[in-house]
């Protein structure tokens, strides 16, 4: 390990190594929970420092508060001290409000001093061109020789709402309610908009992390995780600047069930730039990112709007025990929407039991619909019981596993109609959802209400549903799982000297060889120089046969002319070699052509794709869908991070639902999923056994042959990783 190198710990802490080489662990208590404050900076003409002493005071904090400035006296009644070295008692944090170009001084005299911790208010860093990335560099630097915890710069700083301790400078959070959701954003607005948000959210934690030079959002998870008064984790993101750190701690996060809720900023960069593999173009950054969120339990969100929502769902919300949403709403109109929604993003509205609808046939009116979702009518003015008698109707449902009720609020019914809802929750283990059908004001009362019972209220149908969505997809996700095999090393040693032999483009009749190291089934060929080769090997095949070209230049060989199909006799074979010679040199007439495969010709099928992407972020990458021409025209792909467990492979062809329609279509009585998920695995093991040196992995297409119940490789491409980056 290189000195100095600050490594990522997989606990609560964050280690870093000394000057002699050693990790020291080092709890992040002093920059989230401080208990002395140092305030650099601080005015009696205000700014971002004095801001800081403000919001010690409003939040209450009984520790030791040192304004430091050689100007005064005294701020804000304050004695104010020269320097770091004049405050006479020991100091957890340091805040710094002072221009970044001084900033420097003061953290080599907070280090002087014993200080452990400091928060960088100041902008002018890795955001400002060239000079402020040699400035965080400088911050970094520092960082690895002290061991010194920093956060931002460019940030508004820390809150600790049970501990009432902060190094935070901006909206005074004197009317926050300590609660159990800990925020961490890169965005300090987003921190201000939650620190002035009306919606009652209690949070634990609140940080604005800002350019993260030194300690991250994973640092901050990390510690969240560990903390008894976070049940929810919640997270603003821009950049991950550590992904390992990130996966580990989503791991963590979803084995404990402590949800993780995040929005990623990023959506529209260019991902997806043609590369000489077709999983690079199905793959794109922002893909990936969604794809192993899901899988690690994530919870993506993609507006601040939903992100509040599901964060006050999960806050309350029981788990989900059935896959079902049994709906109860305003009204016929209002409920078509909420179906409409509901639609879109897949909910399950089962249909009642003929039970649940002969109960509801017997409180309903004559001319309502005894059916879910439930219209109440205008019935309910002159039966306040009613809707506590359709809700307990629905919570006997047994494929009802979430009751959202759906109502205008504010409204003349909503208070009823909360009191109702509350009433059933008490007398049911189901999860029950009040929202709002508009995502304006909420009513202090309404929530009240809902709360003392444990019921989440949200606001707005989009919003409201894919919270609910998110809720049900969390609580049905499987616990972290290792890797389905055990490595085989005597392979892997094959497989690194067969790699190593090889061009940065490996070429269909190595990479084939490489894949049979694996177990996969690839097809009979033979690599010949010439026409008169190629009808000797066609001789051991039989008629028909395919002829291919073999270039590292060609990548994609049907496009340029390069594969000939269903060759039925020696002169077809001979004019296939002679054409494609021609057709090469017009598309790439400066590819060297190292030969042709022939191989017999496979019995038409399914024709899927499976592939590796090496994401820059996150490693390996396993891409699968439908192959052939549909590859790029359907897209109907699923991606997950290598290695695979077993259940994941299955989830992994369950979202490409075509291939068990196609199967059904053509009668297969073989299991063709299970078959496409066992050679998922075969290459989760190549990219576990290579997961630096792959750039790219093409397996296009693979024919499930749905007679036979068997799979053939017919064409296969790799793609190396360049040294640069490494």
């Amino acid at each position: 390990m290189a000195p100095g190198r600050v490594v990522r710990s997989a606990t609560a802490s964050r280690q870093h190594v000394a000057s002699g080489g050693a990790a020291v662990v080092v709890n992040l208590a002093p920059l989230l929970s401080p208990r002395s404050v140092a305030v650099v900076g601080a005015s009696q003409a205000g700014g971002r420092a004095t801001g800081a002493i403000r919001s010690l005071n409003d939040l209450g904090f009984e520790g030791p508060i040192y304004p430091v400035n050689p100007r005064y006296d005294e701020v804000l009644g304050l004695p104010c001290y020269p320097k770091l070295e004049a405050i006479p008692g020991d100091v957890d944090l340091v805040a710094i409000g002072i221009p970044s170009e001084r900033v420097f001084q003061v953290l080599e005299e907070a280090h002087q001093k014993g200080i452990r911790a400091a928060v960088i208010f100041a902008s002018g860093y890795g955001e400002a061109g060239e000079v402020g990335r040699s400035q965080e560099s400088e911050l970094q630097a520092f960082a690895a020789r002290t061991g010194m915890l920093i956060c931002g710069p460019n940030c508004l700083g820390v809150l600790d709402l049970h501990g009432r301790s902060a190094g935070y400078s901006s909206t005074s959070p004197k009317g926050l309610v300590p609660g159990d959701v800990a925020v961490v954003s890169q965005s300090g607005t987003i921190i201000v908009a939650l620190v002035r948000s009306l919606r009652g959210i209690g949070f634990s934690r609140l940080v604005s992390s800002g350019n993260e030079a030194v300690v991250t959002t994973s640092d901050y998870l990390r510690a969240f995780l560990d903390d008894d008064k976070t049940r929810v984790l919640a997270a603003f993101i821009e950049g991950i600047k550590d992904p390992q750190a990130f996966l580990s701690v989503a791991d963590a996060a979803l084995e404990r069930r402590k949800p993780l809720i995040v929005i990623k900023t990023g959506r529209s960069e260019a991902g997806g730039a043609a590369t000489a593999a077709h999983t690079g173009s199905l793959a794109g950054s922002y893909e990936v990112q969604r794809a192993v969120f899901r899988q690690k339990g994530v919870v993506l969100c993609e507006d601040p709007d939903e992100w509040i929502e599901a964060i006050e769902l999960f806050r309350y919300a029981r788990a989900p025990k059935a896959t079902g949403v049994g709906i109860i709403g305003v009204s016929g109109g209002e409920n078509a929407l909420v179906l409409d929604h509901a639609a879109d993003l897949g909910l399950h509205i089962p249909v009642l039991s003929e039970v649940g609808r002969e109960k509801l046939a017997a409180i309903l009116p004559w001319y309502a619909r005894a059916a879910n979702p439930i219209d109440p009518t205008g019935a309910f003015a002159t039966d306040p019981d009613l809707y506590r008698k359709c809700l307990e109707v629905l919570a006997q449902e047994p494929e009802i596993g979430v009751i959202a009720v759906s109502q205008d609020s504010p409204a003349h019914f909503d208070v009823a109609v909360a009191e109702a809802t509350a009433q059933a929750a008490a007398a049911s283990d189901k999860c029950f959802v009040y929202f709002s059908n508009f995502s304006g004001p909420y009513r202090p009362e309404v929530q009240a209400i809902l709360r003392q019972a444990g019921v989440p209220y949200l606001q707005g149908i989009r919003e409201s549903l894919k919270a609910i969505k998110a809720l049900m997809t969390y609580h049905a996700h499987p616990q972290p799982t290792e890797r389905a095999t055990a490595p085989d090393h005597s392979r892997r040693d094959r497989v690194a000297r067969l790699y190593a032999e090889s061009g940065a483009i490996i070429t269909e009749d190595v990479a084939k060889s490489l894949l049979a190291e694996y177990g996969f089934p690839v097809v009979r060929e033979t690599l010949v120089a010439s026409a008169d080769e190629a009808v000797a090997a066609a001789l051991a095949f039989g008629y028909p046969v395919v002829a291919k070209v073999v270039s590292a230049d060609v990548t994609h060989k049907a496009v340029s002319g390069g594969v000939r199909l269903n060759l039925a006799s020696p002169e077809d074979l001979m004019e296939a070699v002679r054409s494609m010679r021609e057709d090469i040199g017009t598309a790439c007439p400066d590819a060297v052509i190292k030969g042709f495969v022939v191989q017999p010709m496979v019995r038409p099928g399914i024709e899927v794709i499976l592939g590796i992407k090496r994401d820059p972020q996150f490693g390996p990458t396993l891409v699968f869908g439908l192959g052939g021409i549909f590859v790029e025209a359907i897209r109907d792909i699923a991606i997950r991070l290598a290695p695979l467990s077993a259940a994941e492979a299955g989830s992994m062809v369950e979202e490409v639902p075509a291939l068990q329609r196609m199967a059904a279509k053509l009668g297969s009585r073989h299991d063709l999923p299970g078959l496409a998920a066992s050679l998922l695995l075969k290459l989760s093991e190549l990219a576990a056994d290579l997961p630096d040196e792959v750039e790219a992995v093409d397996i296009n297409p693979v024919i499930l042959d749905p007679a036979s119940g068997t799979a053939t490789v017919v064409d296969a491409l790799i793609v190396k990783r360049q040294d640069e980056g490494r």
